[in-house]
């Protein structure tokens, strides 16, 4: 794999990580046209978690305030970053359970790009359905969110392992199904991402021996800046964009993009 290559697959996974597209589709879809080898699993999972650091970054407070409540369970009901901390320990237990255990099969839909651009046409008809039907009972805050919402959520993050599927965009929705506030959504759904992006690279880390090749560490770590950088941009614009309008549109996105693929490779 090429610098040029890795930059490639560095700006496509930054761009489309956090927008409701499915970047795990986008980084098949641009191997298999572009022809790029790229150890796909583990680099992937290098470049997932360079988008996690956007995460830890623009979320730091969060995540501060977070980790400091944890052990105060016994005010789990009353105290909002407490509450927070457990909400997503559960939440992360069904997205756990099916990565350990369908771990295989899951990495085999990467090699099928048919069935990817067929999961990222499921991602948009789900992303336009839950907009078209909104839920008009709100939970405005965590407070209210119960641990039956978390689990179907984690659920869900747990199906979005599957090219295809977006992470961001299945959560959201999962949530707003749920009647959770925007704001508290889209939070909830980045945060929840980093346990599984965590704890997908401490799976694949002893994989990486760069014994001897130099070159192909640049190469990685090129791919993880611009990842980082680009991730970054759409993190902030897909906030900004929640705030005055919905998912709608990227739905059609999904749609246009999923066909064509169809259509190319028949």
């Amino acid at each position: 794999m090429s610098f040029i290559k890795s930059i490639i697959l560095g700006v496509t996974q930054g761009i489309s990580e956090f927008l409701p597209i499915s970047s795990s589709a986008h980084l098949v879809f641009v191997e298999y046209f572009l022809r790029i080898n790229s150890s796909q699993v583990l680099f992937e999972v290098l470049l997932h978690f360079s988008t996690a650091l956007v995460v830890i970054t623009l979320y730091r407070n969060e995540i501060w305030q977070i980790l400091k409540s944890f052990h105060k369970y016994k005010q789990w009901k009353t105290n909002i970053w407490c509450r927070t901390f457990w909400l997503l320990f559960i939440a992360s237990v069904p997205t756990a359970i099916m990565g350990i255990f369908l771990k295989d099969y899951f990495e085999k839909a990467f090699e099928n790009i048919f069935l990817v651009a067929i999961l990222l046409l499921v991602t948009g008809t789900f992303i336009w359905w839950v907009e078209k039907f909104p839920k008009r009972n709100k939970k405005n805050s965590i407070l209210e969110i119960t641990v039956k919402d978390v689990l179907f959520v984690g659920f869900m993050q747990g199906v979005a392992i599957l090219p295809g599927i977006s992470r961001s965009g299945i959560t959201i929705c999962a949530g707003l199904l749920c009647g959770w506030r925007r704001e508290e959504t889209v939070r909830f759904s980045f945060l929840l991402a980093l346990p599984a992006i965590l704890g997908a690279n401490c799976l694949q880390f002893k994989n990486l021996n760069f014994s001897g090749q130099k070159i192909l560490l640049l190469q990685y770590l090129t791919g993880m800046v611009f990842a980082f950088v680009l991730g970054w941009v759409s993190l902030k614009l897909l906030i900004r964009m929640l705030k005055n309008r919905n998912l709608i549109l990227f739905s059609y996105y999904c749609w246009v993009l999923g066909i064509i693929v169809i259509i190319s490779i028949l």
